[in-house]
């Protein structure tokens, strides 16, 4: 009897235990996604946000990890939900990436990331600055991660212009870039060719005009060719994606978003604004869902 009781009394710490740990992981992982709800996630956490063909990737400045399904961006309402998504930290998800001596010495200084979709292969970029000591073309340079083949190649794809801010883009071959021009706003949209593993990236080719972003006197945007901006854009942009169609770009206001029609007919189209408290929908604990925490041992 003396056994038993002594068995059961040990026991009782180990499962304690467990259910601290899962209590304290569910923390965790509501923690890394409330820092993307902050008013400042665009500037101080997110790193890199975009769509391959078939998933949603974020990876955040401390590098965490979010691989969703496509359909976690929800296009009827602009929101992307992380409910049952666990951040997964980039050492676990990418080890090959992460323990690369290059990324390892990038990883410190970059200024930049997205994702890129070529012919047959997709990738995770990373631009930073190299040793040089001037700001020159050498002074930059882009670490790109082969999803599908697990390859880690150098690429040199921008000037090195650090207020140049890549867009993620579903598109093939496609990449858009915000930059900064005489106090306003331009969108460009470049073509990338990455032919295979052994040639490096050839020039950059402009496929359209630098537009100039502009604001209508009923709040619309436009982009437009002429240096007639009587309503330019100026706060800045960080970050940003666009998927199925549409432009999502962080900023100092929160989420901006609008069709990707507007940079091919210069026409003026809806801009819609959000934050980003109603953009990111992160797990919360709720009477709906009570039950199953304590189940899980995850409950108060």
């Amino acid at each position: 009897m003396l056994i038993i009781i002594l068995l059961i009394l040990q026991s009782i710490p180990i499962r304690s235990t467990i259910k601290i740990e899962k209590k304290n992981n569910s923390q965790k992982f509501n923690e890394v996604c409330q820092t993307l709800k902050s008013s400042q996630a665009n500037r101080s956490d997110i790193l890199l946000i975009g769509s391959t063909m078939k998933r949603f990737i974020i990876i955040t400045k401390n590098f965490d990890v979010y691989d969703l399904e496509n359909n976690n961006l929800n296009l009827k309402i602009d929101q992307i939900f992380l409910l049952g998504s666990k951040p997964i930290a980039l050492n676990l998800k990418y080890p090959k990436l992460f323990r690369d001596a290059n990324f390892q010495q990038l990883k410190r200084s970059i200024l930049n990331a997205f994702v890129f979709i070529g012919d047959r292969r997709e990738f995770l970029c990373f631009t930073g600055r190299t040793e040089s000591v001037t700001i020159t073309e050498q002074s930059y340079t882009s670490l790109c991660y082969d999803l599908n083949n697990d390859v880690i190649e150098k690429r040199r794809l921008f000037a090195g212009e650090q207020f140049e801010i890549p867009i993620s883009t579903d598109l093939q071959n496609v990449l858009y870039e915000i930059r900064r021009e005489n106090q306003s706003l331009a969108l460009i949209e470049y073509q990338i060719r990455m032919k295979n593993r052994q040639t490096r990236q050839g020039p950059i080719r402009s496929i359209s005009s630098h537009k100039l972003m502009c604001l209508t006197m009923d709040q619309r945007i436009v982009l437009t060719q002429s240096s007639n901006c009587e309503h330019p854009i100026t706060h800045s942009i960080y970050q940003g994606f666009v998927v199925r169609n549409r432009f999502y770009l962080f900023g100092d206001n929160g989420v901006m978003i609008f069709s990707q029609r507007s940079i091919k007919n210069s026409e003026p189209t809806a801009l819609i604004e959000k934050t980003f408290d109603s953009f990111f929908n992160c797990p919360h604990h709720s009477l709906h869902n009570l039950a199953k925490l304590i189940e899980d041992g995850c409950g108060l």
